[in-house]
């Protein structure tokens, strides 16, 4: 009886993209010819013509394409799960290999039983050597990170293992190109999925190492790598899965007291960040910095009573969709953990859902607290959301990526008694929050209307100001109300650049662009 892989590929190469739309064609172009490779390209809902590109030019690439994005680690197993090969190769989109690399690094696999995982010799596109080799991070090159010293931040010191010349095992390579045992792979198990960005092929190779298997570099294979060019479009949002990822690293494979030192680090080095930032980044340092502070959200939670669920951040619908699919109840209601459900609200809810053939969702209002005080107009109050959910009956709107809406099957109803949001306790704090919704509303932008118009630009800030000052009467709120609604309009100005830069212009029958 013949094996399932007995008539498959080589090697399967996995592809996640995001927007890279004429590097991703090189990267594909530099192996798709090898024989023994199938291509699997996963792309996150590339708004640059990715997909339709990979299409037109290789037809024999399997490509999948994803309706949210997923992020690198769930984008990669996705891949993976519809992969053939005896071999995986995991291969950013911005990096391609140079001749004669894939079958150097099967070499490796083929001579050494125990090697689970291999990864080339990487340059930047002018040439110049990119670091590819690690052992796994520490103290020391997290002080490194917090306090540069240019002298030791190509050293070992910082986890960099020197050049060599003949193979040499390491702890990890620089994910920009992997190539992984099929056996490796199914007994370590897939990447972790609650890193959405960065670390999660260090997470795998610390996960490898336990298990016995080891971590190879070949220098004599030679990948180009042009390094972020899919992170850096959106480069706030980035910065915080960076550090998110970190901790989640450290708190992963660390004891607790290491972890207090790490995150007494972290904190201390992120304020002396904040204190050289400008106003704008310090605000977003600042939210970073405190996940070291404070984030032991698990711990209490379980403490508790609660089930805690991890689930890798795509987006807010997503998010609350898996956990709708999560719950056992026959409602859910949906609290955020900047807000408070008062004994007035509990007492309307649990009557609310006895009520026999009634409503199956209900909108609840909501009393935001900005800077310690309630804010009544500029669009904050009564603030409804549908947060009380019968669960057979709802769903999430795909469509709704940020300020999420729920679509139910039946009538709604509405609560009188609020909960109360705690939303800001610092303009620096809202400022922050804006920053990470902004790409998030471009995408939303992008899905309903597609690329806007230049016009935009102008027009829908000058309208969100004029809906949040005059309609919604924040110039009742005074110098506050003023301060939100023109930084309300800016966002939305910000959001429409973003979906303006993120699709390539298209002329329009006169010839000119949109």
């Amino acid at each position: 009886m013949q094996s399932p892989l007995s008539d498959a590929p080589r090697v399967s190469v996995l592809i996640v993209s995001y927007n890279t739309r004429a590097l991703l064609l090189e990267s594909i172009a530099s192996v798709v010819d090898e024989p023994g490779v199938e291509m699997i390209v996963l792309d996150n809902v590339s708004h640059d013509g990715s997909a339709a590109a990979v299409a037109e030019r290789f037809p024999s690439v399997r490509l999948i394409r994803s309706e949210s994005n997923l992020g690198f680690a769930a984008g990669v197993n996705r891949a993976a799960a519809c992969a053939r090969g005896h071999h995986l190769l995991i291969l950013n989109p911005d990096a391609r290999l140079c001749s004669g690399a894939l079958a150097r690094l099967l070499e490796i696999l083929d001579r050494t039983p125990r090697a689970g995982l291999v990864g080339p010799s990487l340059r930047y596109p002018d040439g110049s050597s990119q670091a590819a080799a690690f052992r796994f991070p520490g103290l020391i090159q997290m002080a490194l990170d917090l306090f540069p010293m240019d002298r030791l931040m190509a050293s070992s010191f910082n986890g960099r293992v020197p050049e060599a010349s003949q193979p040499v095992q390491i702890d990890h390579p620089l994910g920009a190109c992997m190539l992984i045992r099929r056996a490796a792979w199914e007994e370590v198990g897939p990447l972790d999925e609650g890193y959405f960005m960065y670390l999660e092929e260090i997470d795998w190779c610390r996960r490898a190492r336990l298990r016995g298997w080891q971590i190879w570099h070949q220098p004599a294979a030679l990948a180009i790598h042009h390094g972020g060019q899919s992170t850096r479009q959106q480069p706030d949002v980035m910065f915080a899965q960076l550090w998110r990822s970190r901790l989640r690293y450290y708190q992963r494979f660390s004891s607790p007291a290491y972890n207090r030192l790490v995150h007494a680090l972290v904190s201390v080095g992120l304020q002396r960040a904040m204190a050289r930032a400008g106003s704008r980044r310090a605000a977003l340092i600042e939210t970073v910095r405190r996940l070291a502070t404070r984030d032991r959200t698990r711990e209490i939670a379980r403490g508790l009573g609660a089930r805690v669920e991890e689930r890798a951040f795509d987006n807010f619908a997503a998010q609350r969709d898996a956990a709708l699919g999560l719950a056992t109840g026959e409602w859910v209601l949906f609290v955020d953990a900047d807000e408070r459900v008062t004994p007035d609200l509990q007492t309307e809810v649990l009557r609310s859902i006895h009520q026999p053939g009634g409503c199956r969702g209900f909108w609840i209002p909501r009393h935001n607290y900005l800077m310690g005080r309630v804010i009544r107009h500029a669009g904050w109050f009564p603030d409804y959301q549908l947060r009380l959910l019968e669960r057979g009956a709802a769903h999430f709107d795909p469509a709704r990526v940020v300020h999420e809406g729920a679509l139910v099957d039946g009538p709604v109803g509405h609560l009188r008694e609020p909960l109360v949001h705690f939303n800001y306790r610092s303009l620096g704090e809202f400022v922050a929050k804006q920053e990470r919704y902004s790409p998030l509303e471009a995408q939303r932008w992008l899905a309903r209307f597609g690329r806007p118009r230049l016009r935009a630009l102008i027009g829908q800030p000058l309208r969100e100001f004029w809906r949040r000052y005059i309609q919604l009467h924040g110039a009742r709120e005074g110098w506050l109300g003023l301060v939100l609604s023109a930084l309300l309009a800016y966002y939305a100005g910000k959001a429409v650049w973003l979906a303006r830069r993120a699709t390539p212009e298209r002329p329009s029958a006169t010839g000119r662009s949109s």
